[in-house]
């Protein structure tokens, strides 16, 4: 059986009269309405909204709902109330419209609506359990579009899929952020010697060095022999921040193309995607893209490949075979073309999104919370406090993410050091009030 948070101390009347004694605001009235003390004009028109029972000061309600006088509540018994009415397991930790409902219908004091939402919102518990009302903190942050073929590059892990008669279980996929270009490799345990090899062989060395990688903070993709890779190249490794995949959206999207591909053409077990991965991967590069409209193969490689029905019709030849100078500047304008429509897309994009978001900003030495997906083994996932902490702020990056790390020692090995989150993860941390004062 719960036990009551507010200790169940009853209080005779002689007890709280003394106790609205210590409050001038109170005392007044009360000295006025026993007769003991004459007080001002003020104090006397004032006292005709209340009055005495038992030497106790009530005020009178004059609202339809509620009890007809309300104990009018000194500020050292506030805390009781509050955490009465909204703390305990009667209460149910509900909301401050209805803990202020609760609170008004019985009892009266100053300013009752700020000490409510107060006490309200540094609620621990609240805290860490509830999501906040507002729209979703952060606006878009799309990346700027890329001038040439693969300067920036997008990789990720797509798995694990059943394991196939080769023993492979997982894909690796890259994404040029140009011209969308994808490259894939079905690889048996996504490691990061096998993304080492990946980088190496499909994009080192048929597409050159990129400038920028774009990964999420997989260990794979954070472990010392890529970084080394990444390094000897001059590869500039930009991890997302945690639990925030929208970084590397071109690739996350390209993975749930990928499955429907795959899904249309597998066997009945499920064990020959690595065979069909080639496939659907050419047919990728060579459809038109909705956001560039060109195919990516085209937009790489300059000129559109034959298709299988092709082969099946005479080749006409083009009357007039452009000249090299022709087609150098063809390409160049194809992709800057798909430049501007990339550019265009995401204006619009950001246009929609920030409709639905808002610009929040923290400063160093700030308390938050921040939201982790916790999963704990015998524990039922919906009723896991949604937010950790506090954590205080070391550093503002961008307008969009922050370096945290807890205020306190925490006993999960990889929440105790410094984490790169978003600010979508985060929220204010308020600390426990003085529910007695407004």
């Amino acid at each position: 059986m719960l036990a009551p948070l507010c200790p169940l101390t009853f209080y005779d009347p002689a007890s709280i009269r003394q106790a609205q004694l210590q409050e001038p605001r109170f005392s007044d009235l009360i000295h006025h309405l026993d007769g003991t003390r004459i007080a001002n004009p003020k104090v006397a028109k004032r006292s005709r909204n209340y009055t005495l029972n038992n030497g106790v000061l009530y005020k009178k309600n004059y609202c339809p709902d509620g009890d007809r006088h309300l104990l009018a509540v000194p500020s050292s018994l506030r805390r009781c109330v509050l955490t009465s009415l909204h703390d305990d397991a009667t209460a149910g930790h509900l909301g401050f419209y209805k803990t202020l409902d609760r609170v008004r219908k019985r009892y009266f004091w100053p300013r009752m609506y700020t000490s409510v939402l107060k006490h309200v919102k540094s609620c621990l518990p609240c805290q860490r359990r509830k999501q906040s009302p507002l729209p979703v903190p952060g606006l878009l942050q799309p990346l700027p579009p890329c001038e040439h073929p693969f300067q920036r590059v997008g990789i990720d892990l797509f798995g694990p899929l059943p394991t196939t008669p080769s023993g492979n279980r997982w894909v690796i996929v890259a994404i040029d952020h140009c011209t969308r270009y994808i490259e894939t490799m079905a690889v048996p345990s996504g490691t990061s010697e096998e993304i080492a090899k990946f980088f190496i062989l499909n994009i080192l060395l048929r597409h050159g060095a990129p400038r920028v990688l774009v990964s999420d903070r997989g260990r794979s993709f954070l472990a010392q022999l890529l970084q080394d890779v990444l390094r000897a190249c001059t590869v500039v490794h930009t991890p997302s921040s945690a639990y925030h995949p929208q970084t590397n959206g071109l690739t996350e999207r390209f993975n749930h193309t990928l499955s429907d591909m795959l899904a249309s053409y597998i066997s009945a077990h499920h064990d020959n995607w690595d065979s069909v991965l080639p496939y659907v991967t050419y047919a990728y590069n060579t459809a038109a893209q909705s956001t560039t409209r060109f195919s990516p193969f085209s937009l790489l490689y300059n000129r559109e490949p034959l298709h299988t029905v092709d082969t099946l019709f005479p080749f006409t030849p083009t009357p007039n075979n452009p000249t090299l100078e022709e087609a150098t500047s063809r390409a160049e304008e194809c992709r800057q073309l798909a430049r501007c429509r990339t550019f265009d897309h995401q204006a619009s994009a950001k246009s929609r999104y920030d409709d639905r978001h808002r610009h929040v900003t923290y400063n160093r030495g700030d308390l938050v919370w921040l939201w982790v997906p916790l999963r704990k083994p015998g524990l039922c996932e919906k009723l896991i406090c949604k937010y950790t902490g506090p954590y205080r702020v070391l550093n503002k990056l961008s307008d969009v993410s922050y370096v945290v790390e807890p205020v306190e020692p925490t006993p999960d090995q990889r929440r105790r050091g410094t984490d790169t989150v978003h600010i979508s993860r985060l929220k204010p941390y308020i600390a426990p009030s003085d529910s007695s004062s407004p």
